[in-house]
């Protein structure tokens, strides 16, 4: 059913969940065992997404910005240490780098990817730079070859922010399949959700060790190891945090993780008929569609208006508001915050902030029917004609 307000205009959401009718049961069965907390479903979802990836080990974790955060714990980086990363992301990828005492330092993107730029990368490394943060941003696989070669010269960590990217491939392999570490967000706005909740992938069993007793108050008996210390010495033997996923909220995930191929296949085919639809509007820029061995997942659909577009990106964001079409602008440039100009300086980023200023999103989900489509794409001709 196609939801209007009493003026008949069509109202579309950016994003919309999508459960199937066997989540309510699953739920009430969890409240009704008396183990809500982290439990069974937990360790069945992170077995999953584990065996989706092809990843030896699978964290979940509160969200995906605690996954961002336990990542760099477990790699030991310490403070005053610098990692490079895009300023093109949600500032989730930036706050995880402070909350741990490191430095960002934000390195320009490609203009046609949206993703960090592998050639920008390497100029900015310096005696303090211990890890690159690459985020595969809308779902768009990295240039993780280039990126591991620059790493691997340079002897620094690769932490992948993932937050978008669960069934996006690269090379044919699933993103979250690493040497390092990779950090998914699920978030509802992502390819899956468990309405809050994240999950971390490696294939470092001692990395995974860590990441399990860091998410539970630093508890020993987390995660790999087989038990508790006999009595009370040393049980947190490190500082941990209380980052843990409940099992109501994996139920969710569950339902979900099932579906994910169905859901970025669909996902998929939405960004392609948009492509179609709007390849003759001279005054856009369309999205990227990978090459054959990567997929993008496309968890969100970015246009940019072009210089010749007849009106700002600010007004035709709000024309396609007042019509019912939930978007919004481009990804605010974390290096532009006021928080992030007082803790690194001033910083010229040029792709990024052209890029940020003349881009928008358009809805894009799986349950997007063709009524809702089509009025998507007649309203934007209209508003750009």
């Amino acid at each position: 059913m196609v939801c209007t307000n009493p003026e008949g205009i069509m109202k579309i959401p950016i994003a919309k969940t999508q459960f199937s009718d066997r989540v309510d049961a699953e739920l009430v069965k969890v409240v009704r065992s008396g183990w809500v907390a982290q439990g069974p479903k937990v360790k069945e979802l992170e077995e999953k997404l584990a065996g989706y990836t092809g990843a030896r080990h699978a964290v979940a974790v509160s969200t995906g910005t605690a996954a961002l955060h336990l990542a760099i714990l477990a790699y030991g980086l310490t403070e005053g240490d610098e990692v490079i990363m895009p300023s093109f992301s949600f500032i989730a990828t930036a706050n995880a780098v402070v909350y741990a005492g490191l430095r960002p330092v934000f390195c320009d993107i490609d203009p046609v990817t949206y993703n960090i730029d592998p050639d920008v990368i390497e100029t900015l490394i310096t005696e303090r730079t211990r890890a690159i943060m690459p985020v595969h941003q809308f779902g768009m696989p990295c240039d993780m070859t280039k990126i591991a070669q620059i790493a691997g010269r340079h002897d620094i960590k690769i932490i992948e922010d993932a937050a978008c990217a669960l069934g996006s491939l690269y090379n044919g392999v699933p993103i979250g399949k690493t040497t390092g570490i990779a950090c998914f967000s699920f978030h509802p706005r992502k390819t899956i959700t468990t309405a809050e909740g994240g999950m971390i992938t490696t294939d470092d069993i001692s990395v995974a060790d860590r990441l399990f007793r860091l998410r539970n108050h630093g508890d020993n008996s987390s995660g790999l190891s087989t038990g508790k210390s006999p009595g009370f010495p040393d049980q947190y033997g490190i500082l941990g945090f209380n980052y843990r996923m409940s099992d109501v909220h994996a139920v969710l995930g569950l339902d979900q993780i099932d579906r994910l191929e169905e859901f970025t296949v669909s996902r998929n085919n939405i960004a392609a008929r948009y492509n179609e639809r709007l390849r003759d509007m001279d005054c856009l820029q369309l999205p990227v569609i990978p090459e054959d061995n990567d997929r993008c997942n496309f968890q969100s659909y970015l246009l940019r208006l072009r210089s010749d577009a007849p009106l700002s990106r600010d007004e035709l964001v709000s024309r396609l508001l007042v019509r019912g079409i939930g978007t919004k602008q481009g990804i605010p440039p974390i290096h532009l915050q006021s928080i992030y100009t007082e803790k690194v300086g001033r910083v010229r980023l040029p792709v990024t902030e052209e890029v940020a200023y003349d881009s928008f999103f358009l809805p894009i989900f799986p349950a997007l029917t063709d009524r809702e489509f089509d009025y998507i794409i007649g309203t934007l001709r209209k508003v750009l004609a």
